[in-house]
Parts: structure tokens; C-alpha cells; sequence
């Protein structure tokens, strides 16, 4: 039976259908001085839900990236270096 996740899917969803892999990116922009908690919360909000996905789309990987900017700016770097290569290559 299927385990009933209280959250919505995150803001974007990369499937590699060869490599059977997924990642879940959430989005956000907090304040400066929220951006770890933030972070944290991103995390663990996906993380049943990834469980689930996995065992519902036998996939081989679930990688949850949080996508966290400041409000006063920030860059993409760290997203970019958090992806698979075959992601966006």
C-alpha cells in the first residue's frame, strides 16, 4: 500500500529515463540570515516524498538538491556543481 507524502512535488523534477535517475530541486529565497534553515528544511521536506518516488518508479537514484538564494543575490554555482553530468551534459 502506498504511503500517503503531505507535501507537494518540488518546483523541479530532471529524469534521466536511460540511467533510471531523478533529481528533485526545490527553490527558494529567504532572507540572509534564514539560508541554512532554509536549506535544512528543503531537504527533509523532500524526503519521504523521494523514498516513495523511488519505490513507486524503481528508479536507481533520487538526488534532492535545495536551491537556496539569498534575497540580497546570490550565484548558481553551487547548483550546477551539485547536478549529475548526465543531467544537463
Amino acid at each position: 500500500m502506498d504511503k500517503a507524502v503531505p507535501f507537494s512535488w518540488p518546483d523541479i523534477t530532471l529524469v534521466d529515463e536511460t540511467k533510471k535517475d531523478t533529481v528533485f530541486i526545490g527553490i527558494a529565497i529567504p532572507l540572509t540570515h534564514n539560508i541554512q534553515v532554509t536549506t535544512a528544511e528543503k531537504q527533509s521536506k523532500y524526503k519521504d516524498l523521494a523514498f516513495e518516488t523511488n519505490q513507486q518508479w524503481q528508479l536507481n537514484k533520487i538526488i534532492v538538491i535545495p536551491m537556496v538564494l539569498s534575497a540580497m543575490g546570490s550565484s548558481l554555482t553551487s547548483l550546477i556543481k551539485a547536478l549529475p553530468p548526465s543531467i544537463y551534459s
